[in-house]
């Protein structure tokens, strides 16, 4: 059997997956995707489950949100799940992301220290520390210092 999906679940959809972006933004996107008559109003209509959407519309509307267009049919919480997978993932990649960083330029710090060293280039005693102490700092280091970061956070939440 296929369930009934209402007007008023796709708009709470709607408003779950903007993620912050204003209801204008949305429209400005939808009306740069040929859909003219797309105001801010229109996203609101939509939120609030007084306008019905059209097939074409939800297809870019769901590109608009960085969704898929089946998650325009689920649930609030499934919704709201699902973007906490979204932000878990993203953090995952930047996380990811900002190690490799770190490793590359750690790297690169490396090589111009050795440069420095074997040139014989008088450096400052403060900016060769700085620099060995920085080769000396782990990425994992990093990891560290945002679990702490969170913890505490968490402690003073509950």
């Amino acid at each position: 059997m296929v369930e009934d999906v209402g007007n008023e679940r796709i708009g709470q959809a709607v408003a779950l997956l903007r993620r912050g972006s204003s209801q204008q933004a949305v429209a400005d996107a939808m009306r740069a995707r040929g859909h003219e008559k797309w105001s801010q109003s229109t996203v609101w209509a939509v939120e609030k489950g007084t306008r019905p959407l059209r097939l074409a519309e939800a297809q870019d509307l769901a590109s608009v949100l960085g969704c898929q267009l089946w998650e325009l049919t689920r649930t609030p919480p499934e919704v709201e799940l699902l973007v906490s997978l979204d932000k878990a993932a993203s953090a995952y990649f930047a996380l990811k992301q900002a190690t490799y960083d770190y490793l590359v330029a750690q790297n690169s710090l490396a090589v111009d220290v050795e440069r420095v060293e074997s040139e014989g280039v008088p450096i400052e005693d403060g900016t060769m520390g700085r620099a060995k102490q920085w080769l000396g700092t782990p990425a994992l280091d990093a990891f560290d210092a945002g679990t702490e970061k969170y913890e505490s956070v968490i402690e003073v939440d509950f």
